[in-house]
């Protein structure tokens, strides 16, 4: 019977995963172990892979953000019905059976608030929870930053891009050359006392040889 994958938690403090990318299309068969596609965490890129074998029958979410436990993916054989498998995971979670055998609307999680970015505007603006970690360490406004993401969604390779173009075109304060300068030309009194030294010994040595 196809299997329903779900985003799963990476880290004990991650809330959502970003999908980058999937390495695996519609169609492909996969074997356990097997890399389906690219998880952003608020901690690093981790990797997803299978755990059970099968044909990949749907991709829910191709790129972007999903939630713990979000639907991402049905894996199955070639001809299953995954919508209707798709439907009942959907349906399970959103009613749950009481003991008299009537179904009662499940109450929906309390939204959670994200915390507060630690940079003032950065909490209204769509951001990873890596791309804000790594902007918070790099001291780096995600206002200055262009999100490539979904919906202009800043993520990871955002954030590192504004760095590598930040350190290129950082400006180096050339620094000044020092001129020498000429060496000050001597007085006409110093130039007799150079003279005068120089002449002395011949003097003496004249009025000896008349003695």
């Amino acid at each position: 019977m196809a299997e329903v994958i779900r985003m799963p938690r990476m880290s004990d403090t991650m809330e959502e995963g970003n999908i980058i990318g999937w390495l695996k299309k519609e169609g492909d068969r996969v074997e356990p172990g097997q890399t389906l596609a690219e998880v952003e965490t608020d901690k690093a890129t981790m990797e997803l892979d299978a755990f059970v074998e099968g044909v990949i029958l749907h991709i829910a979410v191709k790129e972007g953000p999903v939630a713990i436990d979000g639907v991402i993916a049905v894996i199955g054989q070639p001809g299953e019905d995954w919508q209707a498998v798709l439907a009942a995971a959907n349906g399970s979670s959103a009613a749950a059976p009481t003991a008299n055998g009537q179904s009662t609307p499940a109450v929906a999680p309390a939204a959670e608030v994200p915390a507060a970015a630690a940079v003032g505007e950065d909490s209204r603006i769509k951001a990873s929870p890596l791309a804000k970690n790594i902007a918070k360490e790099s001291g780096v406004s995600l206002e200055q930053v262009v999100g490539s993401g979904d919906q202009g969604r800043i993520v990871k390779k955002d954030v590192e891009a504004f760095l590598e173009g930040k350190g290129a075109t950082a400006v180096v304060t050339p620094t000044p050359a020092v001129t020498p300068q000429p060496s000050p030309s001597p007085t006409p009194a110093a130039k007799a006392e150079s003279q005068l030294a120089y002449l002395l010994p011949s003097m003496l040595a004249v009025v000896i040889l008349k003695k």
